[in-house]
C-alpha cells in the first residue's frame, strides 16, 4: 500500500467535489438548451453519471475523512474546525446520496428531472463547497496533514534579487542526502 501523508482523504475529496460540480453544471447547461432535445438528453446522461460516480466517490472520501479525523495530529483550535468540517461532510454525504437515489429513481421510471431535483442538487453542491472551504482552512490555515517545510539555513543558500545561488558545499550535501 502506498504511504500517503496523512491519508487518502486529500486525493479522494477532489473526485467528489469535481464530479458534483460537473453534475450540476451540466444539468444547468442542458436546461439552458432544453429546445435542443438531443443535447438536453446528453446533458442529463452526463449529469446523472457524474452524480452517481460522485456518490460512489463520497463513500471513499468520507471513509478516508473519518480515518484522518481520528489519526491526524492536531491542536485544540484545529480540532474545532475538524469537527465542523466533519459535520458538514456528513450532511453533504447524506444529501449527495439522497440526490443520487432520487436521480436513479427518475432514470428507472424514464422521467426527466424537475426543478425540485435541480434544487436538491444545487443544495448538495453548496454543501460540498462549504465542506471544502473548511477542509481548505484545515490545510492552508492550520497546516493539518502537511509535512513541515525545513528551516532555511543562513549559510550556503542565498537569494539576492532574481538570482538563486547555492554554494558548492550545499550542492555536495544535497547529493549525499537528498535531491533538491
Amino acid at each position: 500500500m502506498l504511504n500517503i501523508i496523512p491519508n487518502y482523504h486529500p486525493i479522494m475529496v477532489h473526485f467528489s467535489i469535481a464530479l458534483m460540480v460537473v453534475s450540476f453544471g451540466v444539468l444547468l447547461l442542458g436546461d439552458l438548451f432544453k429546445t435542443k432535445l438531443i443535447f438536453y438528453r446528453e446533458c442529463l446522461i452526463v449529469s446523472r453519471w457524474c452524480l452517481w460516480f460522485a456518490a460512489l466517490a463520497s463513500v471513499f472520501t468520507v471513509g478516508a475523512g473519518f480515518h484522518a479525523y481520528y489519526t491526524v495530529t492536531h491542536d485544540t483550535m484545529s480540532h474545532k474546525i475538524m469537527t465542523i468540517h466533519r459535520n458538514w461532510g456528513i450532511v453533504s454525504f447524506i444529501i449527495i446520496w439522497l440526490a443520487a437515489v432520487w436521480s436513479f429513481m427518475h432514470y428507472r421510471r424514464g422521467e426527466t428531472v424537475n426543478r425540485w431535483f435541480a434544487a436538491c442538487l444545487a443544495i448538495a453542491v453548496g454543501l460540498v463547497m462549504i465542506t471544502g472551504w473548511y477542509g481548505a482552512e484545515l490545510v492552508f490555515r492550520y497546516g493539518l496533514g502537511v509535512k513541515s517545510i525545513p528551516q532555511a539555513e543562513p549559510s550556503g543558500h542565498q537569494h539576492t534579487g532574481s538570482e538563486h545561488s547555492v554554494s558548492k558545499k550545499m550542492v555536495m550535501e544535497n547529493d549525499a542526502g537528498h535531491g533538491h
